[in-house]
């Protein structure tokens, strides 16, 4: 008899505990926080780990109870010594931060790293990040690349464009175009602002409909970059109809969103209606993908990123120069034809000038004479200043160095001679 009724116990004490661990859960997420409270510290002391986390949780916040974060930092630690992922990810803000613990940058990457061993993603990529900047650890940059391919596989938006930017290098891991671009696209179609103007900056001269399409995507989600962007390639007409509407509609976004610059296409654009006429557009302010994506790429490595021009993909980092009015007729002297280019190879291209008076301007300002061609596009009817052709990219790149030394012209750069030809 009395063995029965030992059996008839057991079962009913372990349904009730499981119970109790359930109702820990639940309750909490019910946002039935006096009773969370009760049931998870009962729970939390049977070394129940969510329960834990929800305790330190409750402290906290101060839901139900009193603020406290010694509690809080003992209920996470509890929870975090139990392999709590997402408490062992907040033990380690809680250490960066110098939050309620002594500030340490070590433990911080110790429990960081062991989250993301756990599989908590938003760990991975912040491990990847402390490699990246040696914070807590040596810098690593194979460790680094490690972590964000691990968070970007499992799905992390700001992982991919990492891994994406990481690719388009030659520094940590063989340089993949084809791969960064399919990562940085991952990243884009998830919402990920900086890597939909990533996408379309280098996508310009790849894919024109595409590259539009990733602007205007992050310029309606904010980026006031591409909406300058948008607004410049409108007015201008750069491979696309020119569409002076457009062109004031993403002005005017950008203005809104503190995009100073963008007044100035404002001005034109309204010049162009008034007169009816094209007017002199300096290049500077309309300058395509400029430094603009430094300041739009906070942690990314995009900025920074050096395609090969043989690859036929151009990222336009580079600003071309300044396009001023004058009454002086370009020298016929300096003017080729396309016939002059040879297919392969590559071109340093000094400026892209929409008037002869301001090509000539442009020469004379910076002594270029002699040194520099002038090649006439006559569908977008403006000229390119550029150098003689070069074999190699290595010899383009060599007589650029050389260049930046004895000629004051700002941020001359390296194109290839398809993608120029493709212009004409």
């Amino acid at each position: 008899m009395r063995i029965t009724k030992i059996i008839t116990i057991a079962p009913f004490v372990l349904f009730q505990h499981h119970v109790l661990a359930a109702s820990c859960v639940e309750t909490f997420a019910a946002k039935q926080y006096s009773e969370a409270f009760t049931l998870c510290r009962e729970d939390s002391e049977d070394n129940n780990a969510n329960a834990s986390f929800i305790m330190a949780k409750i402290y906290a916040r101060g839901l139900s109870v009193n603020t406290n974060v010694d509690q809080s930092i003992s209920y996470l630690t509890h929870a975090a010594e139990l392999s709590h992922p997402e408490a062992m990810f907040n033990l380690a803000v809680a250490f960066e931060l110098g939050k309620g613990l002594v500030k340490s940058s070590t433990d911080a990457f110790d429990w960081y790293v062991r989250s993301a061993e756990a599989g908590f993603i938003p760990a991975q990529r912040k491990v990847a990040l402390m490699y990246e900047k040696g914070k807590g650890t040596a810098v690593d940059a194979k460790h680094s690349y490690e972590w964000y391919k691990k968070a970007a596989e499992a799905g992390e938006s700001h992982a991919q464009l990492k891994l994406g930017a990481i690719l388009l290098q030659d520094k940590v891991v063989p340089k993949d175009i084809e791969a960064g671009l399919t990562w940085i696209e991952k990243s884009a179609k998830q919402g990920e602002v900086e890597a939909q103007f990533a996408l379309a900056t280098l996508l310009w001269n790849r894919d024109v409909e595409q590259s539009l399409y990733w602007y205007e995507q992050a310029a309606e989600n904010g980026n006031n970059y591409a909406m300058h962007n948008l607004a410049s390639i409108y007015l201008k007409g750069e491979k696309v109809a020119i569409d002076l509407d457009k062109s004031e509609y993403y002005a005017k976004m950008s203005v809104a969103n503190g995009q100073a610059a963008s007044e100035k296409i404002l001005l034109l654009v309204e010049q162009l209606r008034a007169k009816n006429s094209t007017p002199v557009i300096d290049e500077t302010i309309l300058a395509q993908n400029s430094d603009n994506t430094k300041a739009a790429s906070s942690e990314t490595a995009v900025a920074s990123v050096s395609i090969s021009e043989s690859q036929n993909i151009e990222t336009n980092t580079q600003q071309t120069s300044e396009a001023e009015s004058s009454t002086i007729v370009a020298s016929s002297s300096n003017m080729i034809s396309e016939q002059w280019l040879p297919e392969s190879g590559f071109i340093i291209q000094f400026a892209k000038i929409h008037s002869q008076a301001g090509v000539e301007h442009f020469i004379n300002k910076y002594q270029l004479l002699g040194m520099v061609k002038v090649l006439p596009l006559e569908r977008e009817g403006a000229y390119l200043v550029v150098s003689d052709p070069f074999t190699t990219w290595q010899q383009a790149n060599n007589s650029l160095t050389k260049l930046s030394q004895e000629v004051k012209v700002e941020q001359p750069w390296i194109r290839n001679n398809k993608a120029v030809l493709a212009l004409l």
